[in-house]
């Protein structure tokens, strides 16, 4: 069963920044990317500026490359954004770096801009969430279908076959492969009757939330991968320094999840790659050591 924390303030040796100062301008930094998705970039958008406030929080796009007028937009419509334009696709991992390396907030959340945030004061609720467990650097809002049901944002460390299983069909069918998705996706867990901050190997990258000291302790996201593990293998090095990383569901996001790897295509062949590159990165030769044991 993976480990919960109560619902009640933490003591330890790393303390939440007292204030943003610390670091920079800024209290929150959202970074988001996007690639030639304007009505979605434009949803999320409109979500974001009712939840923050602007004047102590920043909202930072990195656009690889989009040809469908998505800068202009941004532009015309979102001047108090501050966003770049890239001049081809670089990936999830390099853009969001990108983003990262601007951003000045005590905070940073990188987030899917196919999400709706609707989360009252969320600079506030997150500055809350840190000092009330102050061991974590890594942590998750519950991400929600649109139907109102809850994602397996929630993961425990995969195997070097998980994405085959996800994306060859049939292969998920066989016996022994859903045991290991099982135990991936934490079936064991009743999300339902969690109610503070639980331990879990990683949160999904559509919604992680950081301490400005992780990235001075592990760096940013792994430049090498274009899209698919960055989100757990940053995850791995925060755990291997110590941080722990949490999934948080008091408050929710809605994700209309696009899996850009629905479809065999040279996207699928580099999220398959990009696994391999960092189990031999690791050197780890079947799977990652799970901190949370079913």
């Amino acid at each position: 069963m993976a480990a919960m924390a109560e619902d009640r303030p933490e003591s330890g040796p790393t303390a939440a920044p007292s204030a943003p100062a610390a670091f920079g301008a800024k209290r929150l930094s959202m970074v988001l990317i996007t690639w030639n998705q304007k009505a979605i970039i434009k949803r999320c958008l409109d979500s974001l500026k009712a939840c923050l406030d602007l004047t102590q929080d920043e909202i930072i796009i990195i656009d690889n490359g989009s040809v469908d007028g998505t800068t202009e937009m941004i532009r015309d419509e979102y001047p108090e954004v501050l966003y770049r334009r890239l001049d081809r696709n670089f990936g999830v991992a390099p853009a969001r770096n990108r983003g990262i390396l601007v951003s000045s907030g005590a905070y940073v959340m990188t987030l899917d801009n196919d999400t709706i945030v609707n989360i009252p004061n969320l600079a506030e609720a997150i500055e809350d969430v840190f000092a009330r467990y102050p061991r974590y650097g890594i942590f998750g809002f519950s991400l929600q279908n649109p139907d109102g049901t809850t994602q397996k944002s929630a993961r425990r460390f995969p195997t070097l076959i998980h994405p085959l299983a996800a994306r060859v069909p049939g292969v998920a069918s066989l016996p022994f492969m859903q045991s290991m998705l099982d135990t991936h996706f934490m079936e064991d867990v009743d999300f339902a009757n969690v109610t503070g901050m639980m331990d879990v190997d990683y949160v999904l990258g559509a919604n992680q939330v950081f301490r400005r000291e992780v990235f001075a302790d592990v760096g940013g996201y792994d430049d090498a991968i274009f899209y698919g593990p960055e989100d757990f293998e940053i995850c791995f090095r925060a755990r291997q320094v110590g941080w722990s990383v949490g999934w948080y569901p008091k408050d929710s996001i809605m994700h209309d999840y696009q899996r850009m790897t629905r479809k065999f295509s040279m996207v699928t062949l580099k999220f398959i790659f990009a696994y391999f590159y960092v189990f031999l990165k690791h050197r780890m030769l079947w799977k990652f050591k799970t901190n949370t044991p079913a």
